[in-house]
């Protein structure tokens, strides 16, 4: 059965966004990750402190900086990579689909991920 140009091209786009939803390297997170809750998605500081204060009050705002960090992924969390149309590299953590931990670079895989492999 021979097909038309029209029908190799549909078969050939549906194949291609197929393939583009399947990741191209995975990689496992080097050690616990740890979010502070009062920053917000953008990476900027909430937290409002004085340039001025005592050390008691120097002390309590450290605390409270220290105390809202959480772990949010576990050292061993899998990471899937997918290649954008433009050959960047794009990593999302597999399990969690937490806020602020996708489409994260190469230069961040290199520094969070070890066993990073070829799918």
């Amino acid at each position: 059965m021979k097909l038309t140009k029209e029908e190799e091209k549909l078969i050939l786009d549906k194949r291609a966004a197929e393939e583009a939803e399947k990741p191209k390297k995975i990689g496992k997170l080097k050690e616990d990750l740890y979010m502070n809750n009062s920053l917000g998605s953008c990476g900027q500081c909430i937290i409002s402190v004085p340039w001025i204060c005592s050390l008691t009050e120097r002390d309590e705002y450290v605390s409270e900086f220290f105390n809202s960090f959480e772990k949010v992924l576990s050292a061993g969390a899998v990471f899937d990579c997918y290649i954008e149309k433009d050959g960047r590299e794009s990593w999302y953590d597999r399990d969690c689909g937490i806020e602020g931990i996708e489409n994260l670079d190469a230069v961040w895989a290199k520094d969070y991920l070890t066993d990073i492999e070829n799918v």
